[in-house]
């Protein structure tokens, strides 16, 4: 049986996780929402899971983007995806240890 992903996000889905790796993700999108100085929102998220039950890590692959110029490839959406981003996301603990300004 071949590793199967997790998917933390999709395109302009952007749901609340009650588990370290995806309240850690979710936390790094809001993050870079903001490093880029509200410019980026990362979407699609998806992980696999190499090594070990216990000592394994997670591999994070094939992100999207959304961009103000709604230009960076296939699949931004631009401001409709940043915003869609806005709408969703809760900020919790995570959010809150960055230093991130809530959302």
């Amino acid at each position: 049986r071949g590793i199967e992903p997790t998917k933390w996000s999709g395109t302009m889905q952007h749901p609340e996780h009650n588990s370290k790796v995806g309240d850690t993700l979710t936390s790094f999108v809001h993050f870079a929402y903001e490093w880029t100085h509200q410019t980026v929102v990362f979407a699609n998220l998806q992980t696999l899971k190499v090594g070990s039950e216990n000592g394994g890590t997670n591999i994070l692959f094939n992100p999207m983007s959304h961009t103000l110029g709604g230009n960076s490839r296939v699949g931004d959406h631009g401001n409709t995806g940043i915003q869609q981003f806005l709408r969703s996301h809760h900020c919790e603990k995570r959010c809150q240890e960055l230093g991130l300004k809530t959302i």
